[in-house]
């Protein structure tokens, strides 16, 4: 991020939001009949459930739980432990079975999501549950990541039959997990929960009962039972769900499924769709093509893939979107605007002092602890400490070139959070490897230095606090400055500047922050993502970046509206002062570019040129987050927006499709 100049100095910054993931959430809770996370607000969980584990165990393995985490945009995954059928049962091998369905869990952990234990059987076998259960609970207790499913599917036992064994096997978990929630199963695969609600189970707390549909068997006569039951208070999750009959097989029918998506949303139902798998049935998401550990393309996908990769998408992307503002402005300054509809704010910037973080004095001290005080107005907001910014890193290729200071760097890092009670670092080194702030250390070995500060710092921080960085947009860091491919595992999220992407030193015009490619300028938000994305780098961990001021040239001749025209760099226009500049008294004129999806303006009298985001790109460009599956939006700076009606609202207003 940048140090801007217009007639006086602003000092100014950005931020982002977070995927619906257990350090989010932290301990989950039933609440009445919702899903709830440790500070109380709603939750709904959407993922995937693999296929029995003793028919497909080929996908149970830590590559596909990370593949599903991030191309598909999961926040639980569910192990499906096959307890009867065939030769590779937990019944016939138990000990490899208990692998299989440990290797999911282990690796939901590690991805940061929840992750079902599912005991996949129509039957009871109350012996052999109660031990698997206790077993489980021991091992996976004090994890908050963990589900239990204690009876997948009871086909003919009566309610009284489930209730007897899910009682015995809840108090089997509860003797070692007395937190981590709990899935009941209903006779009739998960059907009869208007007989569960007329007799619920009693004296146990953070219970969920299952409901199974698949859309073009089961239709609004269930959805009228799970109406009834959450009118009586039970609380629902659908750990099972698909868009095909109920065999598994046949036609999708996704006029149905919708129905079922939109009802679940509605009630705020976590829902999870059958299955990874590649048997010759439509419920198998995936063909015999497909790699046991992820990387699956469109041609290893059935419709039923493709659809449900969308969904998820669509929903934990739109629900989940990161939206991030960097803080330049003052204490006094925040209270005016609407941190609520913020994710994450982030304070720029901290300094080097040597080789430690330093917070330079009384006020920014002050500034901090205003943007801490702010968790009370949006108790989920993140504050995050930023290192550098333009001008900010001058002896950062220097000091990270050695171990030694690399880790005494991180060791105040995590003491700064500890004083402050802020959640993780942002790396504003602006740049790594290449040219940067005029006069400032860089060279060929920052790439691999960067990578070693970053792995120090999450060595040091732990899985807890937050790393993120901020990336340049232009071709010259995208191709030269970081080892993406190592970064990426590492890092929470990439804030991708697509903005100042003509600099100040241009001497010709440009967009300086558009979508979209032209013919005159390929530099773009969407070119950067595109080569992130053919590289590896998931989408789920960038930020695409919005500029909430305007960027000016003069001595612009008056041909093309003044865009790609030779001129020189004259100032910077906060948002919050576009109708005192950017203004007809002024002369300006404004276009839109529906190729660039940008606008832009020019002054015919002045012979001025600016480019900027607007409500119509800021919109465009939230939706585009959304589209693609990105972790979220973040702009430069909060206090350059207007405090009411801004371009923030534009954001929020466009996340949750109001």
């Amino acid at each position: 991020m940048k140090k801007y100049v217009l007639s006086l100095v602003f000092i100014i910054a950005m931020m982002n939001c977070f995927s619906q993931s257990v350090r989010q959430h932290g301990q989950l809770k039933v609440t009445g009949t919702q899903l709830t996370d440790q500070q109380g607000n709603p939750v709904v969980l959407r993922g995937m459930s693999y296929g029995w584990h003793c028919f497909w165990p080929r996908f149970y393995n830590a590559g596909s739980v990370q593949w599903l985490k991030n191309d598909w945009n999961i926040t639980v995954v569910r192990a499906a432990l096959g307890v009867e059928p065939g030769e590779n049962s937990y019944l016939k091998r138990p000990a490899w079975s208990k692998e299989k369905i440990m290797a999911v869990v282990d690796a939901a952990i590690k991805e940061d999501i929840y992750v079902i234990i599912d005991w996949h059987s129509h039957n009871i076998n109350l012996k052999e549950a109660k031990a698997f259960f206790a077993e489980m609970a021991a091992k996976y207790g004090k994890y908050p990541h963990v589900i239990y499913e204690i009876f997948n599917e009871p086909d003919e036992e009566s309610w009284a039959e489930v209730k007897a064994y899910s009682t015995e096997i809840i108090k089997v978990i509860r003797a070692a997990d007395p937190d981590n929630i709990i899935l009941v199963g209903s006779p009739h695969w998960d059907q009869d929960l208007h007989i569960v609600a007329d007799d619920p189970l009693q004296g146990f707390s953070n219970l969920m009962y299952t409901l199974h549909f698949y859309a073009a068997t089961h239709k609004q006569g269930l959805r009228d039972r799970g109406d009834y039951a959450l009118r009586k208070g039970i609380p629902i999750f659908i750990s099972e769900s698909a868009g095909m009959e109920a065999s598994g097989d046949g036609p999708l029918d996704p006029e149905e499924w919708q129905k079922w998506i939109n009802w679940a949303e509605q009630h705020k139902i976590s829902w999870i769709t059958w299955s990874v798998s590649d048997k010759n049935e439509t419920c198998s998401v995936l063909l015999p093509s497909a790699s046991s550990e992820g990387n699956w393309k469109d041609a290893d996908m059935k419709e039923s893939g493709i659809r449900t990769k969308a969904l998820l998408r669509k929903y934990n992307s739109n629900n989940s979107l990161s939206v991030i503002a960097y803080y330049s402005g003052d204490a006094s300054q925040l209270s005016q605007y609407p941190v609520e509809k913020l994710t994450h704010i982030i304070f720029s910037f901290c300094h080097l002092k040597g080789n430690r973080l330093h917070v330079r004095n009384a006020r920014d001290t002050a500034v901090i602890r205003e943007l801490v005080a702010a968790k009370k107005r949006n108790p989920g907001l993140k504050v995050m400490l930023s290192l550098g910014g333009w001008g900010g890193c001058e002896t950062c290729s220097v000091v990270f070139s050695t171990d030694q200071n690399r880790k005494a760097f991180a060791s105040s890092v995590k003491e700064l959070d500890s004083y402050f009670n802020t959640d993780g670092i942002d790396l504003d080194w602006e740049y790594p490897t290449i040219p940067g702030y005029p006069g400032h250390a860089y060279s060929a070995a920052d790439r691999d230095n960067f990578t070693a500060l970053v792995k120090t710092l999450r060595d040091t921080l732990g899985s807890k606090e937050e790393i993120s960085f901020a990336a340049g947009g232009t071709d010259p860091f995208l191709l030269n400055s970081v080892d993406w491919k190592s970064l990426s595992p590492l890092v929470d999220r990439i804030n991708l500047m697509s903005y100042d992407l003509v600099s100040g030193f241009s001497t010709v015009t440009g967009h300086h922050t558009p979508l979209y490619s032209t013919t005159k300028q390929s530099a773009s938000a969407d070119h950067a993502i595109h080569y992130l994305d053919s590289i590896g780098v998931p989408l789920n961990k960038i930020v695409i970046g919005a500029a909430f001021y305007a960027r000016t040239w003069e001595n612009v001749q008056n041909v093309n509206n003044g865009l790609y025209q030779p001129g020189k760099f004259k100032s910077f226009v906060p948002y919050r002062q576009f109708s005192q500049q950017l203004n007809s008294a002024n002369g300006y004129q404004f276009y839109y570019d529906s190729v660039a999806k940008a606008s832009y303006a020019y002054s015919v009298q002045r012979k001025e040129f600016a480019t900027f985001d607007d409500p119509v790109s800021i919109q465009l460009k939230t939706a585009y987050a959304i589209k693609k599956g990105l972790n979220g939006i973040m702009f430069w700076e909060l206090t350059l927006d207007k405090p009411q009606q801004g371009l923030l609202d534009i954001i929020d207003k466009e996340k949750n499709n109001r």
